[in-house]
């Protein structure tokens, strides 16, 4: 499996906890299902992704991820599968919106980033319009896809349980694990303390938006575009004079991703409570 290890034996675990417990996996929202499966919609999601991943274009990303991450290029056709069938099976007017406040949680602390080491630095990098959206393209789709049938399935599936039933309590638990095996993956950028602190945030973000929208696809999109958006930045930025990136500057990606957590578990502590359908289990 190569480098991909960590990340894959997450979705194994979880899959066999799941499995074990006789609970089922909730890739996607029981409701509002088709009256029938929909082939056409399976295809078309099927398309898009296709088309997305075509859009990226040859390059040493693809071929680094095949030869350095095998496992990895596995879950991302698991989880393109997973993400047609969705489409195929569930009617998804109802979590549009959602699906549009989880790119927004993803894309705008990275803009706030970039745009914090524009006005440090005196104006924006050269950028290469084409190239940024190619990577862009490309990590949308390893990440959505990927990240559902791994991470997504074991820290918002297993830890939060069904979606909506969990309080803020659950939420924030899950959210310092994610946090912590973020810690432990090698050589993290920026380092351990940075990793733990951003991954213990965006736990918090992915937790609120599975429990918000009651579908394990919002988060997984929401990862997706993150990793495009700190990827296509980090590939495209040109490095300053002293040598330092957006990735060894990510003061104001964190604090711009901790007001995003704290007004999402805001809206899950009003909605379900700090402790949830524990409290009533009592």
């Amino acid at each position: 499996m190569g480098y991909s290890a960590l990340e894959i034996s997450t979705g194994v675990v979880a899959i066999a906890m799941l499995l074990g417990m006789g609970l089922p996996l909730d890739l996607w929202p029981q409701h509002p299902t088709r009256a029938r499966f929909s082939p056409m919609a399976a295809l078309a999601a099927a398309v898009v992704l296709g088309v997305l991943m075509v859009a990226s274009g040859p390059s040493h990303l693809a071929a680094s991820m095949i030869e350095t991450e095998k496992g990895l290029v596995v879950a991302v056709i698991v989880g393109s599968a997973v993400w047609s069938l969705a489409w195929g099976q569930v009617r998804h007017r109802m979590v549009l919106r959602w699906y549009g406040v989880a790119v927004l949680a993803a894309v705008a602390p990275v803009l706030i980033g970039v745009i914090t080491m524009a006005a440090q630095d005196g104006g924006l990098p050269p950028l290469q319009p084409g190239v940024v959206l190619r990577v862009a393209a490309f990590f949308l789709v390893v990440g959505s896809t990927g990240a559902l049938v791994t991470q997504e399935l074991a820290f918002r599936r297993v830890l939060i349980g069904q979606a909506g039933d969990a309080g803020l309590a659950t939420v924030l638990v899950a959210a310092a694990l994610f946090g912590a095996w973020n810690a432990v993956a090698p050589d993290p950028p920026g380092g351990v303390l940075q990793a733990a602190v951003l991954g213990s945030l965006r736990g918090v973000v992915l937790g609120c938006l599975y429990s918000l929208s009651r579908s394990l696809l919002v988060p997984a999109l929401c990862h997706g575009a993150w990793l495009a958006a700190i990827r296509s930045t980090g590939v495209a930025t040109v490095l300053t004079d002293d040598g330092r990136a957006l990735e060894d500057r990510m003061t104001s990606v964190i604090v711009a991703t901790g007001v995003v957590a704290i007004l999402l578990a805001y809206q899950v502590s009003r909605r379900s409570g700090f402790v949830g359908i524990l409290a009533r289990r009592v």
